[in-house]
């Protein structure tokens, strides 16, 4: 005889004398069954215990036999086929005990059983444990992650009315407590009297958090600078090993995104981002960061991103506006033309009508290109000789006369 069948056999033949004319006034009331909500971290172990539990049972309820049939969103969770039935528990005082699983339709049979008919009481005690896993690759929230009693029943000297509508929950989420928030910021630019700055920007609280991917968004305001360039170079956008490095730059925005095959173990300075100024008037205004977005896999559960000031000192210049020479000058600046040689080695300069007595050239952060020589070939053309050929870059060219300086951009494409 199958063993499961000869247990309910011995427990019904025992239990006739129970229910005997004698006995048969049963007491009667409602167990509530209730099965726990697990939370858990999405990157935290996937395992976990859940509890099964029926309330308080006395001696005088004479239980000796329960039957369980479980079921579980088979498409986040999975149980194991073990019932733990440890001391604190109503089920390690049942002498038999058997498990089926239902592995296709993510179902459970449970029954427990007392040969001798012995009662089964406690108090503050769940039924039994089962272990589960969760089986979902993220998150697991909303209608999912549910655990469901289909029927119990009780082989009992009172009469249980069960009351099944405590679903349990299994739910994984994201942590946004501060050790699992993502942090981008750029830092301060400040041009003094320059023409040109560089801001860094920084991630930060992305190390061992399953970030393995960073795009972000910045807009800048075009009245007082433009976006010009980025460097790579002390920063992880050139020291790590993305497999996607995406970047676009306009004069009001820079957009990047940054992937990589493992999680990263590193954090600080993004990439670098040049900003050269639009006008010589002193101004304070912002950099913002309009988007900052990690992989949906990750561990963070909260991002967050701050936007940069951004200053200037008034470049000084003299004052000769109303002067019909200035005027002059100025009409004059708009036709010169600045020609790269080969290889980056000399910079051709056709001033045409423009007066210059120097010139200097500068790179994007405002320092001096030694320059070798600057000969003046005729009057309305100079060519300067590097010292080195700068690298590949943008660059600027100060021309001055003996009342104004102004500056044309070039670019040396090697």
């Amino acid at each position: 005889m199958n063993r499961r069948y000869y247990i309910a056999a011995v427990l019904l033949a025992a239990l006739s004398c129970l229910f005997s004319p004698v006995t048969q006034a049963q007491p009667s009331r409602t167990l509530s069954v209730r099965l726990d909500t697990v939370r858990l971290n999405v990157c935290e172990a996937k395992n976990f215990l859940m509890s099964v539990s029926i309330g308080d049972i006395s001696r005088q309820d004479s239980l000796v036999g329960v039957n369980v049939i479980l079921a579980w969103d088979l498409a986040s969770i999975d149980f194991e086929d073990v019932l733990i039935a440890s001391s604190e528990t109503l089920a390690s005082q049942f002498s038999e005990r058997m498990l089926t699983k239902d592995r296709e339709r993510g179902m459970m049979f449970i029954e427990m059983g007392n040969y001798d008919l012995r009662p089964v009481a406690g108090t503050g005690r769940p039924l039994f444990f089962l272990k589960g896993t969760v089986t979902a690759p993220d998150t697991v929230a909303g209608q999912n992650g549910w655990v469901q009693v289909l029927n119990m029943t009780f082989e009992s000297s009172t009469h249980f009315q069960t009351d099944l509508t405590g679903a349990g929950l299994v739910r994984v989420v994201r942590d946004t407590t501060p050790g699992f928030t993502g942090h981008l910021s750029p830092t301060v630019a400040a041009f003094d009297t320059l023409r040109a700055d560089t801001v860094t920007l920084a991630i930060q609280n992305v190390r061992n958090r399953r970030v393995r991917e960073v795009a972000f968004r910045i807009e800048g305001d075009t009245r007082y600078y433009n976006f010009v360039d980025t460097i790579e170079t002390g920063t992880l956008a050139g020291t790590l090993n993305w497999t996607t490095k995406e970047l676009t730059i306009a004069p009001d925005a820079v957009e990047g995104r940054f992937v990589s095959d493992a999680d990263l173990t590193e954090e600080g300075g993004l990439i670098k981002i040049v900003l050269h100024r639009t006008n010589d008037s002193a101004f304070s205004t912002d950099l913002a960061v309009e988007r900052f977005t990690v992989n949906r896999e990750s561990c963070l559960g909260k991002l967050v991103s701050q936007d940069a000031p951004v200053s200037a000192a008034a470049v000084p210049v003299h004052d000769t506006a109303s002067s019909v020479a200035d005027q002059a000058w100025r009409v004059a600046l708009e036709s010169v033309r600045v020609i790269p040689g080969p290889q980056g080695g000399t910079v051709t300069i056709i001033t045409g009508d423009l007066d210059v007595m120097d010139v200097a050239i500068f790179d994007m952060y405002g320092n001096g290109v030694p320059v070798r020589s600057a000969d003046r070939l005729n009057a309305s053309t100079r060519v300067v000789r590097f010292e080195i050929p700068p690298p590949s870059g943008t660059y600027f060219v100060a021309l001055r006369d003996r009342n104004n300086t102004a500056y044309k951009q070039f670019t040396i494409i090697k």
